[in-house]
């Protein structure tokens, strides 16, 4: 289920940590203009913590603290698998103009977010001692066909078999005044064409009893096919490295 966009549906544990990690960046600037993002794609391509097909949050945490990860504009998401370089992960592009490299070329001299520590919690306390404290986290859930169905609202399902399959952010927590039973506030990706976004702004509410913490496989490879932007944008990358590669022979 692990979903987010047809040509690369495995690839929520990119995004649940790396939306989790940008928000706790926020957190510490205080919502200072502008607000940070990473890169989902430097995750994908280059954290070797899973690919299109899947993959393990943990290991994000472990690349953001070995090596870090740049903001989203130096290598935009184009939801796909792309080799990583060890020198050129960051591009500035122009409209192709018919110049060497396609368009694009490496930029050397950039900022990471580097992780200086990262753990794992168990159970609502420790979940929201960890929030309330430095603020969201990936969490792993099993998401169901019925949670396909959501538009809004607190969404609750008793499932006796769960299997963790998906991957989300979770960034707080409330109680249903109806009810009285207390909720997850949850960032989610989804497949785009047949999902839609849980609630405002990617956001849902999730009856707590639902949540996991903890790592997750992805969910099972689909058949991808990337759009004419997606491959111009790839070449233009490709093209760019070897471009550098020459100027450096």
């Amino acid at each position: 289920m692990c979903a987010d966009f047809i040509s690369c549906s495995g690839s929520c544990w990119a995004h649940a940590s790396t939306s989790s990690l940008a928000d706790r960046e926020n957190i510490i600037r205080k919502g200072a203009w502008p607000s940070a993002s990473l890169s989902v794609q430097n995750v994908v391509d280059c954290g070797r913590a899973g690919s299109c097909e899947g993959g393990d949050d943990k290991q994000v945490y472990k690349y953001a603290m070995a090596k870090g990860i740049p903001p989203d504009t130096c290598n935009t998401y184009v939801a796909a698998d792309q080799h990583c370089h060890d020198k050129e992960q960051c591009f500035t592009c122009w409209p192709d103009d018919g110049r060497e490299g396609g368009g694009c070329s490496p930029v050397y001299d950039y900022k990471r977010l580097v992780v200086g520590e990262h753990g794992k919690v168990k159970g609502a306390a420790e979940m929201k001692a960890e929030i309330y404290a430095r603020g969201p986290i990936s969490c792993t859930i099993h998401a169901s066909r019925k949670m396909d169905q959501y538009t809004g609202g607190v969404f609750a399902e008793y499932a006796v078999d769960t299997v963790p399959n998906h991957l989300i952010s979770v960034v707080g927590w409330g109680v249903d005044e109806e009810t009285g039973v207390e909720y997850w506030i949850i960032r989610n990706s989804v497949k785009a064409e047949e999902v839609p976004l849980l609630g405002r702004d990617g956001r849902g509410q999730w009856k707590k009893q639902q949540m996991r913490p903890g790592g997750a496989e992805g969910g099972a490879a689909e058949e991808r096919e990337l759009s004419p932007e997606q491959q111009a944008l790839i070449a233009n990358r490709k093209a760019a490295r070897r471009a550098a590669a020459a100027r450096r022979l």
